[in-house]
């Protein structure tokens, strides 16, 4: 019973970061911190 309910756990925890890696992939936008004073939208 125990070693079923670790199994559980174990890919239910698999299961989360693997959606949270994967979530990540679509993310777009600039990869830095724009500069204060700056307007992001004008240097595309």
């Amino acid at each position: 019973m125990f070693s079923d309910m670790l199994r559980i756990f174990k890919l239910s925890s698999l299961t989360v970061l693997a959606v949270l890696v994967l979530s990540a992939c679509g993310q777009k936008g600039p990869l830095y911190l724009p500069r204060p004073g700056e307007d992001p939208e004008q240097q595309r």
